[in-house]
């Protein structure tokens, strides 16, 4: 006989303490309830039902990878972690790196810009400054004094 307690840790994520004393109180599994100091469940690990929760957890515990292999896939997670980690800082440092640029040529761009504009208007200046004024002329095309 088993207490709910050594089984419960037994069949641990199979069924739990509670749902062991409930199978026992609605007599669903074998088993009694001693009496002494303290109540007490007992249960029949050979009943049929109690054993397939003990064969169930033998499997998923038998399933289960050992520690020495969660914790090489543990190691290799952080390994690809951390160079994810370091491609992405590459790639937003690149991503800086362009976005300064551009703004080196827009900032460069806008004072070609400038300079041609300020040419334009020194061009437009010095013509209208050398130009001879034209003689008015009158709405029939004739000149008149002006």
């Amino acid at each position: 006989m088993m207490t709910i307690s050594e089984l419960a840790e037994r069949c641990e994520g199979v069924v739990s303490a509670a749902g062991i004393k409930k199978a026992l109180v609605d007599g669903r599994i074998r088993g009694h309830q001693q009496d002494g100091p303290g109540t007490i469940w007992l249960a029949d690990p050979t009943d049929p039902k109690v054993a397939a929760w003990i064969e169930e957890a033998d499997r998923r515990h038998a399933a289960a990878p050992s520690r020495t292999d969660l914790e090489r896939r543990i190691a290799n997670l952080e390994r690809e972690l951390a160079e994810e980690g370091e491609r992405n800082l590459r790639l937003l440092q690149r991503a800086l790196d362009a976005e300064e640029h551009a703004r080196g040529m827009a900032e460069e761009h806008a004072r070609e810009i400038e300079r041609m504009a300020w040419r334009y208007e020194r061009l437009a200046r010095q013509r209208t400054a050398s130009k001879p004024a034209k003689p008015a002329r009158s709405v029939y095309g004739g000149f008149h004094a002006a």
